[in-house]
């Protein structure tokens, strides 16, 4: 939902900054990505971009307008964002926002915590075996500690600041209201278009996770 809530924000309204894109360039790349979507089906998955061949040339992670490194993010500043969207530790928001000119609303997404460490399991390809009542899984490592690789990015002790304000929001249900209630709140481009959904998770199979069928393995 984060990849989809930056896109979709950066693609409509001015002064979104994210890892996922930002406002002053996103039309352009949101038309690359459509283009590589098309050129897909014709079997030649070829598009170019400066981000991407950087990577190349570098062996880097594959880095797009769409999946900016976080030092470019960095060097850019967040002067002129009126909407930050980052993954990063929880200690980058009062570090770069602790002292700010204004507050900060700090946008928390909440949801059912099980549920949520289910698709980070599906993201992590670490699915769960269940066997009398219990979590197995072939690894030393505990089955839950091998899915939470991303837990750093939320602290209440390093979010705690005077100028940080946190608020919680439902995700994933509630992911239309969520740009509604942004959509109150930030200037609209003049120029704007749909924003081209790209898979950030593979499709989770609810139906065979084993820990919804009996209640003592959620305990």
């Amino acid at each position: 939902a984060g990849t989809e809530i930056n896109g979709e924000l950066a693609m409509r309204y001015e002064r979104v900054c994210g890892n996922k894109g930002s406002s002053y360039d996103f039309y352009q790349a949101n038309e690359r990505f459509q283009k590589l979507d098309s050129t897909k089906l014709q079997g030649n998955n070829e598009i170019s971009d400066l981000l991407t061949e950087f990577s190349a040339k570098n062996n880097k992670r594959p880095y797009d307008r769409g999946k900016i490194p976080p030092n470019i993010i960095t060097e850019v500043g967040y002067d002129d964002c009126d909407y930050v969207a980052v993954e990063q530790t929880a200690y980058f928001w009062p570090r770069n926002f602790g002292a700010w000119y204004r507050p900060l609303e700090l946008h928390v997404p909440c949801r059912d915590p099980i549920d949520h460490l289910m698709s980070m399991c599906n993201f992590f390809n670490h699915p769960f075996q269940c066997i009398d009542g219990k979590i197995w899984k072939n690894s030393m490592k505990n089955p839950v500690e091998r899915c939470l690789d991303f837990s750093t990015r939320f602290s209440i002790k390093d979010m705690s600041n005077s100028n940080i304000n946190l608020k919680c929001f439902n995700s994933p249900s509630k992911f239309s209201k969520y740009l509604d209630y942004m959509g109150e709140r930030l200037q609209k481009k003049e120029i704007f278009n749909k924003y081209i959904h790209r898979d950030t998770n593979k499709p989770r199979d609810k139906e065979n996770e084993c820990i919804w069928k009996n209640k003592k393995y959620r305990e």
